[in-house]
């Protein structure tokens, strides 16, 4: 299985969005600033806003690079809050893309 996660700093208001075999490891290297000179360095408050599980690293890297390319802090913000807004987008990812969302 393999990961894409939304990471989320309160101090900063700020969104992350990566890709991993292991969330939890991965997110213990952004708090302890293992990645300093990356764009989570600046803070050690990152918590998982939501994460999606996929087959293996090809599909999650799909996922990974359409999120990042929607750019918009509030399309963000809606998909880890509002559970209509995430089930629409979940399925118009399986529909563009043909992959599977577990």
């Amino acid at each position: 299985m393999h990961y894409v996660y939304i990471l989320y700093t309160a101090a900063y208001d700020k969104f992350y969005i990566g890709e991993t075999c292991d969330v939890v490891g991965r997110l213990q290297q952004h708090n302890s600033k293992h990645y300093k000179h990356s764009s989570t360095g600046f803070t050690s408050d990152w918590r998982v806003a939501h994460t999606w599980t996929l087959a293996n690293r090809s599909p999650a890297l799909i996922l990974e690079s359409y999120l990042k390319s929607m750019k918009s802090k509030k399309f963000i913000r809606q998909l880890c809050a509002d559970a209509d807004a995430l089930n629409a987008f979940n399925n118009s990812v399986t529909e563009k893309f043909n992959i599977q969302l577990f």
